[in-house]
């Protein structure tokens, strides 16, 4: 290590410059009130304590681990040490604490600044090799104190230690400051992605359109060449179809305004109408409801699950055989153009066009 490090700096070990684990000195006032800090009080990214309370020395100084001001606390138990747990203690109350016994504690020794040595804890390089020589059983493994008294590391002058500091404080504040406007994006994102809908479906995105393009077919018009060339469909279908012989005969629809009960639904342009799904789809269906065999690999089954906001996903989907697809009813495998929406439970509404001609077939939830 010492080849590697900058001038003035010195490699040495853990155990060299601090103390492992003390404990509090004999003697003290047992009456007296320190800080409290449970693993929950101590942070996965940040020196301070989350909150710690004030406690009688005396119901706390068996059966937990000590510390004082100034010390380094370092969890040693799975999770918590790969997640991070650490801090400096400061602020103590009468310049002593005690707190979860699943801490290690590192106490800097003559011209050593704590937050550096916090630091170079908080490594995810240092975490590893903690992980690696965990000891105990599954969900208990700990690190070993023989780990701190053997891990090396670099030691640079005292001044040089609290740039170091300064300079990484001041660099990790941006970096969680971003982290905060980042998890803002996609909330804004989506309110973003609805406020564009909105336009779009009250006319608003399109008003421009409309003034500069008056002579356009109404949609009444539009509506009733829809149903005849539906209709036209229809009496053309065979009986043997039975993807179009089930789901046609529902048109045409021919409800009044009244039943559609548009005058609860918002404000449109006046070239435009309100009317229903009926009167736009050849029909309106969901998913097989029989059971079917599960394979690993097959024809896709799409679930609710699959259906996200605006396209399929067909990353991790079910699968059955190709024997059970071709028993499906047709009404069961989407083609091309088709829309899929959600219909149950806290994801129902989900949509998204069928842009495959890839088999695939729908479960009842869609």
């Amino acid at each position: 290590m010492s080849d590697e490090l900058p001038k003035g700096w010195l490699a040495t070990t853990l155990s060299e410059i601090t103390e492992i684990n003390p404990r509090h000195p004999k003697g003290l006032d047992d009456s007296m009130f320190v800080s409290f800090a449970p693993m929950a009080a101590i942070s996965q990214s940040q020196p301070e304590f989350h909150q710690i309370v004030e406690r009688p020395l005396a119901e706390i100084r068996k059966g937990f681990t000590h510390f004082a001001e100034g010390d380094v606390l370092f969890a040693k138990i799975t999770p918590c040490m790969e997640n991070g747990k650490g801090a400096v203690a400061t602020g103590l109350r009468n310049g002593l604490g005690c707190g979860t016994t699943e801490l290690h504690v590192v106490r800097p020794l003559g011209s050593i600044d704590p937050h550096y040595i916090y630091r170079f804890l908080a490594q995810a390089s240092v975490r590893r090799a903690a992980r690696e020589q965990f000891t105990g059983t599954a969900g208990q493994a700990r690190v070993p104190t023989s780990f701190l008294e053997k891990l090396e590391i670099p030691l640079p002058p005292l001044l040089e230690q609290r740039r170091i500091v300064a300079k990484l404080e001041a660099l990790l504040g941006k970096v969680d400051a971003c982290q905060k406007r980042l998890a803002k994006i996609p909330v804004l994102l989506k309110r973003f992605r609805q406020s564009v809908l909105a336009a779009a479906c009250s006319g608003r995105l399109t008003a421009d359109w409309r003034a500069e393009n008056e002579d356009i077919e109404a949609p009444s018009v539009l509506l009733e060449r829809i149903l005849t060339e539906r209709k036209r469909r229809f009496e053309a279908a065979t009986k043997v179809d039975a993807r179009h012989g089930k789901a046609l005969p529902n048109l045409p629809n021919n409800l009044t305004r009244e039943e559609i009960g548009i005058d609860g639904l918002p404000e449109i342009p006046a070239s435009w109408e309100w009317v229903t799904w009926n009167d736009l789809a050849d029909w309106i269906t969901y998913g097989f409801t029989r059971p079917i065999p599960h394979v690993a690999e097959g024809i896709p089954i799409i679930t609710a699950k699959n259906v996200r906001d605006g396209f399929l996903d067909f990353s991790q989907p079910e699968c059955t055989t190709t024997e059970a697809f071709a028993e499906l009813s047709e009404k069961d495998k989407p083609r091309r153009n088709e829309i899929l929406i959600t219909k149950d439970g806290a994801i129902r509404g989900r949509a998204s066009l069928v842009e495959t001609d890839e088999p695939f077939c729908i479960s009842q939830a869609v």
